[in-house]
């Protein structure tokens, strides 16, 4: 802008000097003004080289696993859209929509040979076995633990003896010409499920030396008989169209939120698409209390859950600027009987929480105000409201998405729609394991162990101050 200024006053000087040559004093300036001239160029050109130096860069301190952890704040100005805009389903902005377009997160994978390339060159080198580089690791590690005494007695658990299974699995954040890319790098496809062995109590063995047989005998070919690590054949990442050993990347877009509604100068909003997939629970946690008389303990909650951690800090410091953080509400959610479908269902409620970032309760979903449907039973309930596509990026991490033929999975045969996801719901199921999904169908279901399982689908909601 300042050297717009500068070239534009020399050039009227120069009209002028050359219509009165005589006036010596415009003369003079006109030199100074070529001067100025000059040194602006100068200027700027270091600037322009000083910005090419930082192209590429990592733009958040990126330190977590599990979807990434993002320490710093969304830099991305590109879609640092802080007003209330309403939208329609394309994101066209106009008066009657039914979205808004608010935070930005990784969606569509680049399929520009050159984006990626150039990518792929700015993040370095790739991550090994033995060092990760520039890159950090999801943490999508498995964990066989043996827990003192009998397990549910101690508090707080003592583990004695354990073993961990790495998983290889990457990620790093990049700029390209002003735009934001997540890249995702694996040489193991990600496990099925989360399932920390705490219930294997000392109890059970005999001896020190039966212990160690046993979690000697934990093996891949085991693993893979047990469902709780893929194979080449039904791992989903590879049905979705990821492969173990190539690089992919993914570019931060607008997230567009369906309005639920509002009221009382907020709006109570739901991501339109599935972001992400991961477990409930990182491990079964045998201090999570139970608010009843009976059972002190139980395997999840939704209060404890480190879902409910990640989608308060990983996802939502990159998801969201400064601006768009001090817009979203802090909400006393439900998580008590009320919050479910049925009371009677209600068995592994919790106490209430105060998020800002959270995901529907089971009453949420059904809930006519927001546009979804009940009927008798929500677990026999198709509902069209309720069926959401997986981003690119969810596919990329192995979203559960549409029907893959003899996978193995209980009941995905009885679903008919092809396109679409499973995604979470924040209530537990009928036993202490059991996560509620909605299937691509649009209706409810529940599987054991489900609050272990990685690949249901992860659509936040959030209330936004307007």
């Amino acid at each position: 802008m300042f050297l717009q200024y500068i070239m534009k006053l020399t050039i009227v000087n120069n009209n002028h000097i050359f219509a009165k040559k005589e006036d010596t004093k415009l003369k003079r300036v006109n030199k100074v003004l070529i001067v100025l001239c000059m040194i602006a160029i100068v200027l700027s050109s270091f600037m322009l080289v000083g910005c090419d130096k930082d192209a590429g860069k990592n733009n958040g301190d990126n330190d977590g696993n599990n979807g990434g952890t993002n320490t710093g704040t969304n830099s991305n100005t590109n879609t640092d859209i802080s007003t209330y805009v309403r939208v329609d389903a394309d994101g066209n902005e106009t008066s009657d929509g039914k979205y808004i377009l608010f935070g930005s997160y990784p969606q569509s994978k680049v399929t520009d040979k050159t984006v990626s390339a150039a990518l792929t060159e700015a993040a370095g080198a790739l991550p090994t076995k033995e060092s990760d580089g520039n890159w950090i690791s999801y943490g999508y590690d498995i964990v066989f633990s043996v827990v003192a005494g009998d397990g549910a007695a101690e508090k707080p658990v003592n583990v004695v003896a354990s073993r961990t299974i790495k998983s290889y699995s990457w990620y790093i954040d990049r700029e390209y010409n002003g735009a934001r890319y997540r890249g995702i790098y694996f040489l193991d496809y990600r496990p099925f499920t989360y399932l920390d062995c705490g219930e294997i109590a000392e109890s059970m063995f005999s001896s020190e030396e039966e212990m160690n047989e046993w979690l000697d005998s934990i093996t891949q070919e085991w693993m893979e008989e047990n469902w709780i690590i893929p194979t080449e054949e039904n791992a989903l990442q590879a049905r979705n169209g990821y492969a173990k050993g190539s690089v992919y990347w993914f570019k931060y877009e607008p997230i567009k939120w369906r309005i639920l509604e509002e009221k009382d100068g907020k709006a109570f909003l739901m991501s339109d698409t599935a972001l992400y997939s991961r477990e409930m629970d990182d491990i079964i946690n045998y201090n999570h209390k139970k608010i009843t008389e009976d059972d002190w303990y139980y395997y999840c909650n939704y209060a404890a859950s480190d879902l409910r951690k990640w989608l308060n800090g990983s996802f939502y410091n990159d998801a969201f600027s400064d601006g768009q953080k001090d817009m979203i509400a802090v909400t006393t959610v439900s998580n008590g009987k009320d919050s479910y479908w049925d009371e009677d269902y209600g068995m592994y409620w919790c106490e209430d929480t105060e998020d800002k970032v959270f995901l529907l309760s089971e009453k949420e979903a059904i809930d006519a105000k927001y546009g979804f449907t009940a009927g008798d039973d929500p677990f026999e309930t198709k509902d069209t409201a309720r069926r959401l596509q997986a981003s690119d990026y969810a596919l990329g991490n192995g979203c559960f998405s549409g029907i893959h033929e003899n996978s193995g999975y209980n009941g995905q045969v009885e679903y008919g729609v092809e396109e679409g996801c499973y995604w979470r719901l924040r209530s537990l199921g009928g036993e202490i394991s059991d996560g509620v999904v909605v299937t691509p169908d649009g209706d409810f279901y529940f599987e054991d162990t489900g609050n272990f399982e990685t690949y249901y689908g992860i659509a936040p909601v959030i209330w936004l101050n307007l």
